[in-house]
């Protein structure tokens, strides 16, 4: 265990449970979901020791709240539970850090300290990795419809904390995904002394140099991750069943969002294309895959792709990973690419056929 001091959180431990964050199922994992007092002095980094799941792997959980001043609690959860907690991991014993730094946004409704497999496998890696709680309860179909302005508004409201968006979007500065990542990676520089790398990770995301920044996001976290990515020059970027953007969603004439169509064009992201990467399932119907592959187009992603294979290796030129429709329901189809086992028909838990860790290291590491 590794003692970190002042940082006024719980951290999570292993054990056997079935959860449910937000949206998404998750396998395995129970977190402690105690209520944080702002006055602790001293917080624990539970690290695992040669499990199969992440060996080598520090991780911890934290109140948003007491990491930075006028942060506000955001409730997890489709009935608002809990506040959600900032998510974080890192190399220990026997796991070199490779430089590198995952910043991973999770989808609507849920939360880091629940849902965070693609991060801590990241970490097993070698990455350093922070997945910060942020204002996520308004879906983006839902909040925007057919104003297409609207799209690029919530997404530098939620991001950036521009007063863009309309109601019931209302998100300042302090509670902005980049100044949470940023509050996030600074607190830990002298929370955890143990991981000298925090120092490094807390100067990419100040901004100055975005080229060890792996961005990563699931549902309409991509979206946000994008948004990201159209702005920094990252190292690479990850989509997870996304991006949502879509005016008159579900219907034949569907179309892409301004601000997507920019990045074709005029507005190229300054992340390479090259460095984009798409992972997910055919059945999904919370993310509507035709819609979701219109806009991979309408960016300029790479169409070359390759079908799921829960244990071989992929084609170096591949960027876009499809899981083979097999009947599943909309949500655990949207769930079997940040979880790591599911079973026939998308049974996520105990019938437990694939698993998405190879596919995850192609995601992360391939050049």
């Amino acid at each position: 265990m590794v003692a970190m001091v002042g940082l006024g959180a719980a951290c999570s431990t292993a054990a056997p449970a079935a959860l449910v964050a937000g949206l998404y199922a998750t396998d395995g994992r129970a977190t402690d979901t105690s209520p944080v007092d702002a006055g602790d002095a001293l917080v624990e980094v539970s690290c695992s020791a040669g499990t199969v799941t992440d060996p080598g792997v520090c991780s911890g959980s934290l109140d948003p709240t007491v990491v930075a001043v006028g942060v506000e609690p955001v409730a997890a959860g489709i009935t608002p539970g809990a506040p959600g907690r900032h998510w974080f991991c890192r190399p220990g014993d026997g796991v070199a850090w490779n430089g590198r730094v995952l910043l991973h946004l999770v989808g609507t409704y849920s939360n880091p300290a629940d849902d965070n497999r693609f991060a801590a496998h990241a970490c097993a890696l070698g990455f350093a990795a922070i997945v910060p709680m942020y204002e996520n309860r308004d879906a983006i179909r839902q909040t925007c419809g057919d104003d297409a302005g609207c799209y690029e508004a919530f997404h530098a409201e939620i991001t950036y904390g521009r007063p863009e968006a309309p109601s019931p979007v209302e998100v300042d500065v302090p509670n902005s995904i980049l100044a949470r990542a940023r509050s996030l990676s600074t607190r830990l520089v002298t929370g955890d002394p143990g991981f000298r790398g925090w120092s490094s990770v807390a100067g990419a995301l100040a901004g100055d140099d975005w080229s060890t920044v792996a961005l990563s996001g699931h549902s309409q976290g991509s979206g946000h991750a994008l948004y990201l990515a159209r702005d920094f020059a990252a190292e690479r970027l990850v989509i997870l069943a996304g991006p949502a953007d879509r005016l008159r969603d579900g219907r034949p004439d569907h179309a892409t969002v301004p601000w997507i169509t920019a990045l074709g064009g005029p507005t190229p992201p300054r992340t390479a294309r090259g460095r984009m990467y798409v992972f997910i399932h055919r059945d999904d119907g919370i993310e509507n895959f035709a819609q979701v592959e219109s806009n991979w187009g309408a960016i300029g992603l790479s169409p070359v792709s390759c079908a799921f294979a829960s244990a071989a290796g992929y084609p170096t030129g591949c960027r876009r990973v499809f899981i083979d429709a097999d009947g599943c329901s909309a949500y655990n189809a949207h769930a079997t690419v940040v979880v790591r086992r599911w079973g026939a028909r998308c049974a996520l838990g105990a019938a437990s056929t694939y698993t998405s860790q190879s596919t995850w290291r192609y995601l992360l590491t391939n050049e």
